[in-house]
């Protein structure tokens, strides 16, 4: 299961300049959204450069194109769009349409949760959880998992509650872990609550 994410067009929120370009991705006009996501970007606006990079990453109205989603989400990160950051460091962890690089994928995510953005955070706890390009630390994860949680990330309430469950660099504890997938259910994860009901179901029994 990948538990590092965010390429999704709802990871853009519904910045005023792309509001527009966002209507017309919803309504299914897809060459009205390229269009006009390709007009904020090149007009300095990141925010749409990040969605063109989620659309070469999905192939929604454009041929599927890994390498031009990295240009996008990196136009965008280093213009200051530090979501962006996060989704390409998901390109370069895992290879797409770049070479893998876990260790600038940690630096991207890195960058991503300094910023403020939960995501990045999430991302980098994986990152410790996992020992990927780092030195496995789950007390470490679990408190950028924690940071993320409160934040209203609901894959990051799913990995804290994990690790609540399995006792990894937290003291185990079934109540609080079934509180954490509650949240992340709450907070529209499915996995999230499809191990809330596990869980209290056992409790039941």
């Amino acid at each position: 299961m990948i538990r590092i994410c965010c390429l999704g067009l709802l990871c853009m929120g519904l910045w005023a300049s792309t509001h527009e370009a966002y209507e017309a991705w919803r309504d299914g006009d897809m060459l009205k959204a390229v269009r006009k996501y390709e007009a904020t970007c090149y007009s300095g606006d990141m925010s749409g450069c990040h969605a063109l990079g989620t659309l070469y990453f999905q192939g929604s109205g454009v041929p599927q194109n890994y390498s031009m989603s990295a240009s996008f989400y990196a136009k965008a990160c280093n213009g200051g769009f530090e979501p962006s950051c996060s989704s390409l460091g998901v390109l370069h962890q895992y290879g797409l349409g770049v070479r893998q690089d876990l260790e600038f994928a940690l630096v991207l995510y890195d960058k991503s949760c300094k910023s403020g953005y939960p995501r990045g955070c999430n991302n980098l706890g994986v990152m410790f959880e996992e020992g990927l390009s780092v030195k496995r630390d789950y007390k470490q994860a679990g408190l950028y998992y924690s940071d993320a949680c409160l934040a209203q990330d609901n894959r990051a309430c799913f990995n804290l509650a994990e690790l609540l469950m399995q006792g990894k660099g937290l003291k185990k504890n079934k109540q609080q872990a079934l509180e954490y997938y509650g949240l992340s259910c709450d907070l529209g994860f499915q996995e999230g609550c499809d191990a809330y009901k596990n869980l209290k179901a056992k409790g039941k029994k």
